[in-house]
């Protein structure tokens, strides 16, 4: 005769991080598609929990300490943007960075993805009450092929266990990997894109999502998407737009607007730090390219940005080009 056994109710220990929707010692998901600016977005989310800020209007608890484990690419790439974001360093690990993981390992020969997941959290051994952020959970450290409903249910049964275990909180990153053509024929769910989305969805605490601006939206409304669906309480979605920084800022209007307009300048300081740089009005002005080096290596910023910056300032009357290849304040 087999016997049921009941585990404890979730524990209370140490608070929701954003309570109501990211709840303490559950695995939850934040999910879009690749370069859409996933860990951009979670590392400005890291320094509102590092100084117990708001997020998406929502008031934050500090987690003990946050723990960053990379998986597809070295730390070393991610450092700078946790540096423009405000981050406060972090203990870290990188699947990539960690040349005792062989390519046997990585291709599922040697080890399967729970045990690669082992040893980064040896290598971490996150303390309870803390923030495990995993980018991203696939291919590495799934229990098998993301189209096997079975595997990524047990990959998220096995993160809902260690994070119910250790009394810490775990999002995962994962990328919208299948999107239909047409508009008609999109998905309702933005979660709906992933492969393997209804265990993944089915079997993690809070479901979170970034979708970029929406290219056949008439009028052109160029907002970034973040949404949440936690487990009970109300689905949310907030708009953003991206500073000429990279970084994301409230759009202006109510979460749910369709139509409000993106400032098409920096913030205020930024200008004026971009100014004092160029000297004053009426100084001979500096060569474009010296600018353009010692800017963006003092801002890390990259070139592209740089320009941006400059054809904002120009389309505003503040700066001037006295002669090709130099840039001044106007007078």
């Amino acid at each position: 005769m087999s016997t049921v056994t009941t585990s404890a109710p979730r524990s209370q220990a140490f608070p929701d991080l954003i309570p109501g929707v990211l709840l303490a010692g559950s695995a939850s998901l934040f999910a879009g598609a690749q370069r859409v600016g996933k860990t951009t977005m979670l590392a400005q989310w890291i320094a509102a929990w590092q100084t117990g800020g708001l997020i998406c209007g929502h008031q934050t608890n500090r987690p003990t300490e946050i723990c960053y484990l990379a998986a597809d690419r070295p730390f070393e790439l991610h450092q700078m943007l946790f540096a423009k974001a405000g981050c406060q360093p972090m203990r870290h690990y990188s699947l990539i960075d960690d040349r005792s993981v062989t390519i046997d390992h990585l291709i599922g020969r040697r080890m399967t993805g729970d045990q690669l997941l082992d040893i980064a959290l040896r290598a971490l051994n996150p303390m309870p009450g803390g923030l495990l952020i995993i980018d991203p959970l696939a291919p590495f450290y799934l229990m098998g092929s993301a189209l096997e409903s079975r595997a990524v249910a047990a990959t998220m049964v096995h993160l809902g266990r260690l994070a119910e275990a250790r009394q810490i909180t775990i999002i995962s990153l994962m990328h919208f990997v299948k999107q239909k053509g047409g508009k008609q024929e999109n998905y309702a769910r933005p979660m709906d894109r992933m492969s393997g989305s209804g265990s993944f969805a089915g079997f993690s605490a809070t479901q979170m999502w970034l979708l970029p601006p929406d290219p056949e939206a008439k009028p052109k409304q160029p907002y970034f998407t973040v949404g949440w669906n936690p487990p009970n309480g109300p689905e949310e979605e907030f708009l953003f737009a991206r500073d000429l920084w990279g970084l994301f800022q409230p759009a202006s209007g109510s979460p749910t607007s369709s139509g409000a307009p993106i400032p098409k300048t920096m913030n205020p300081p930024r200008i004026e730090e971009f100014l004092d740089f160029i000297g004053q009005s009426g100084d001979a002005g500096l060569k474009t390219t010296d600018a353009q080096g010692l800017f963006c290596a003092l801002h890390r910023i990259s070139r592209a940005t740089f320009f941006r910056v400059l054809q904002i300032l120009h389309s505003q009357g503040k700066i001037e080009y006295p002669k090709r290849g130099w840039v001044r304040r106007r007078k």
